[in-house]
């Protein structure tokens, strides 16, 4: 395997592969949990960046305080500089809104009347896997929905 590149703009390079179809240049070092490239630093070996906020430095130069690098192909492991701008966190939560993926907390599967729906009282046995499936999610969340875990800033009488 060849050595590991020292520069980021090298470590960059050795990552990513070309998407073809959409443009993307993906990267395939390690990610983050939510899909996002990280790579270390050369300064501070526990400290690691975002590889899509080091391609924009990389391409165009320090991101200004507060700022966020936005992604406009919507994938976190793009880090192509034509497929990032800068925005502000109001930015990020329009692209978000506007890329259906608001939901309540997020990327979020229950809207407000599923979760008043999952926090109706129910009785019997097997409610909670029967509506995992039929909302497809995990029975450890409709049991954080019900018991007020998830979802704490909705109202509990929700219209």
């Amino acid at each position: 395997m060849p050595r590991r590149p020292r520069a980021i703009a090298d470590t960059l390079a050795f990552y990513t592969i070309p998407e073809p179809n959409s443009g993307c240049l993906l990267w395939i070092g390690p990610v983050q949990r939510f899909g996002y490239g990280s790579l270390g630093t050369t300064t501070n070996k526990n400290k690691y960046v975002l590889a899509h906020r080091a391609a924009y430095e990389v391409a165009f130069g320090p991101i200004p305080e507060g700022l966020w690098v936005l992604h406009s192909c919507d994938v976190p492991a793009c880090v192509n500089p034509r497929h990032l701008r800068l925005g502000d966190a109001a930015d990020n939560a329009a692209d978000r809104d506007r890329r259906g993926r608001g939901g309540v907390e997020g990327k979020c599967k229950l809207s407000p009347s599923v979760i008043k729906e999952i926090r109706e009282p129910q009785m019997g046995r097997g409610v909670t896997a029967m509506l995992a499936k039929r909302f497809g999610v995990s029975r450890d969340t409709i049991g954080r929905v019900r018991g007020f875990k998830r979802f704490r800033k909705l109202p509990r009488k929700i219209k």
